[in-house]
């Protein structure tokens, strides 16, 4: 379990890189990103699954051993330390929004109580775009 002091800075990170001002991020809340993209999923089980698979494997390739998942009524506290293997999104996701991301913040996935789910990062995005092949259809802005 990580520290007091990491948690604060660990939040802190985040916040300043992904210009997150409150528990509410995009597509809800404005950022000033550019490198951002939502999609509606919360009524699609079997693309939410599609989903989860493009996006395990590219933290795998980025040799991420370890998220960092952090919810929303409790911002500020790593609810829990996962592996890629371990990333789900399941209804209670969409009920308290959540995010996840490690250490270098050059990623993040937020998932918000309406329904949307949203990754951060260049690459990141380059990357899902280039292995999931229905990303348009599911793309919400």
């Amino acid at each position: 379990m990580l520290n007091h002091s990491t948690y604060k800075t660990i939040i802190k990170n985040m916040k300043e890189t992904w210009d997150i001002p409150t528990p509410i991020w995009y597509p809800l809340y404005e950022t000033k990103r550019s490198d951002v993209i939502s999609f509606y999923l919360i009524d699609e089980p079997k693309v939410i699954k599609e989903f989860l698979v493009v996006i395990k494997r590219i933290l795998v390739s980025y040799e991420v051993d370890h998220i960092y998942k952090l919810g929303e009524q409790e911002l500020g506290f790593v609810l829990e330390i996962l592996s890629p293997s371990e990333l789900i999104f399941t209804k209670q996701h969409f009920i308290e929004d959540s995010f996840w991301c490690d250490n270098s913040l050059k990623w993040i996935i937020y998932t918000c109580h309406d329904g949307y789910i949203t990754i951060g990062g260049s690459q990141f995005i380059c990357e899902l775009k280039g292995t999931w092949t229905n990303w348009e259809v599911y793309k919400s802005f």
